[in-house]
């Protein structure tokens, strides 16, 4: 799961995630919303191809792979249940570690009758890794979550403390139940505002400042994270509309310069069909062809970098009758 955690919020560009948050509740929500499907969806399988070596495929050109030239680069797949919950989800990624390797993970998640998560594990090649279990207020708010390892034992535990309906303190316990880690909310109009990082000693490590405006209909947010010293560390800034589309993402450096950007423009879906990306290591204009079938769902996305192809990928999708 840290994998698939890793791969979402590197594509969502949403860097500084705390080390007290790692399972947290609407963190794992938002990677579960990346993987919803249109219609009654039973099952996804989902597999990205390389054109080979040297190939050009120009995007005025209709891409006629993937065929047996073509490299596999990863797979994935999810299951839904009658209520479109995610049940599943497994992936198959390069592993850095093994030369034309491939590092398998899965994740299981469990729900109860109110359709609340209260459950997860993990396990990559096969072994299990971690497991999560959440527990919640008679309101629906979430109280705590544990996270154990692959033996069952336990590592560590999140409490959350609110106050005014919102989350005022979290805390985060060994398994002697003594806190190693805390976060402060403040809030200002009902927007959250600051978080305070406290570690095990109750020491200031850092402070995280907040900035939300509507503007011509889109959000424009930002945060910035500041040392116990008071210099800035990094941050970033995103806009996004109603419909929770992300339009620009950028990531900012401790000197205010921007380290990573990401832009992106829609037609009428959530799918983006155009984009630009520029960071450390390149600068390219980005554009997605799709391929929809009868639940608009789209089951083919050609990816091209500056124009030429960089990946094909496919998408099999069973449904419920």
């Amino acid at each position: 799961m840290r994998l698939i955690i890793a791969w979402l919020l590197a594509l969502c560009l949403m860097p500084f995630i705390s080390p007290a948050q790692d399972y947290d509740l609407p963190a794992i929500e938002k990677i579960l919303s990346a993987y919803a499907a249109k219609g009654n969806a039973m099952q996804v399988a989902e597999r990205e191809w390389l054109p080979p070596a040297g190939t050009q495929v120009l995007r005025d050109r209709a891409a006629s792979g993937p065929d047996s030239s073509y490299s596999q680069e990863r797979s994935a797949m999810w299951a839904f249940d009658s209520a479109g919950h995610i049940l599943s989800i497994q992936h198959r990624e390069p592993d850095e570690h093994v030369r034309k390797g491939l590092a398998e993970t899965q994740t299981a998640f469990y729900y109860n009758t109110q359709g609340k998560l209260i459950a997860l594990s993990t396990g990559a090649g096969g072994k299990r890794e971690d497991s999560v279990t959440y527990h919640y207020l008679k309101n629906g708010r979430v109280a705590d979550y544990m996270v154990f390892n692959g033996k069952n034992e336990l590592q560590y535990k999140i409490t959350y403390t609110y106050k005014g309906g919102q989350v005022s303190m979290l805390r985060k316990k060994d398994r002697e139940n003594m806190a190693i880690a805390m976060i402060r909310y403040k809030y200002g109009n009902g927007q959250l505002m600051e978080t305070q990082h406290f570690d095990r000693n109750f020491r200031l490590t850092e402070t995280r400042r907040y900035s939300n405006k509507q503007e011509g209909g889109r959000e424009q947010g930002s945060f910035a994270i500041m040392g116990a010293d008071g210099k800035m560390k990094g941050g970033a800034s995103w806009i996004k509309d109603k419909e929770g589309r992300i339009w620009e993402e950028n990531e900012i450096n401790g000197d205010r310069e921007v380290t990573a950007h990401r832009s992106y423009t829609y037609d009428t879906g959530t799918e983006p069909v155009s984009g630009k990306v520029f960071d450390a290591l390149e600068e390219s204009n980005i554009t997605y062809r799709y391929t929809y079938d009868a639940q608009q769902n789209w089951i083919r996305r050609e990816t091209y970098y500056d124009d030429l192809l960089r990946s094909v990928t496919l998408r099999e999708i069973q449904y419920r009758r």
